[in-house]
């Protein structure tokens, strides 16, 4: 917010302009512009939040949502192998590819639709359409025609409660899907099924939801 203040107050041509109007924009970015003291309390509300979240009976009810994880170390650049991800969200999803030698890296990805139809309903038509898809992927961008399976990183990016490294029980669907016998039940059971029905080379290994996904990918740029 700092930096639009200063382009406000400086700028030549706006104040000449408007004078006027400049400054009543000046005025309310001013609002936004929080000094060191008010840095430090958000920081310590949001930890303290963040601490009561995690609690299995804590004194009071937090205002966050918090999902558990079972990542338990983030990556450190010395990482060596070749890896699959499925990030599943909302209208599509991709699929990438990943070859790691430590800082080297090489990356494939590929965006697919989801139709509407498959959104709701039964679970089979939407995990069987993800699983041709990635055979697609498999077959035309990797070209792989190996029998060992690739390990698959699978990012949900939905509401669930995590039971292990590869297991997630789906709390509720959002952003329009509405499977309702997925609930309550682990996807990596559903997509493993279609994979494994359509001759996919692929093992799921971590199912993880899009917060954890995106904290992973932080720490590697």
């Amino acid at each position: 917010m700092k930096f639009y203040e200063d382009s406000i107050v400086h700028n030549p041509c706006l104040e000449l302009q408007n004078p006027q109007n400049a400054k009543k924009v000046t005025d309310y970015l001013n609002k936004f512009i929080l000094t060191a003291d008010q840095m430090h309390k958000v920081k310590d509300v949001m930890t303290e939040e963040m601490k009561l979240a995690s609690m299995k009976n804590p004194t009071k009810k937090s205002c966050l949502l918090m999902m558990n994880t079972y990542i338990t170390e983030l990556i450190d650049g010395t990482e060596n192998g070749e890896f699959l991800a499925l990030d599943l969200g909302s209208t599509n999803f991709r699929v990438c590819h990943l070859k790691k030698n430590g800082k080297e890296e090489n990356f494939d990805v590929k965006y697919y639709d989801i139709p509407e139809a498959l959104k709701i309903g039964k679970a089979y038509p939407l995990f069987d359409h993800i699983a041709v898809c990635v055979k697609d992927f498999v077959k035309n961008v990797l070209h792989y025609d190996k029998h060992d399976s690739m390990p698959l990183g699978f990012t949900f990016s939905f509401p669930m409660i995590n039971k292990s490294i590869n297991c997630g029980l789906l709390t509720t669907w959002t952003k329009s899907y509405d499977i309702q016998e997925c609930v309550d039940k682990n996807p990596v059971d559903f997509l493993q099924a279609a994979f494994d029905a359509n001759c996919v080379p692929v093992k799921i290994e971590v199912l993880i939801n899009d917060a954890a996904g995106t904290l992973m990918k932080g720490t590697n740029d």
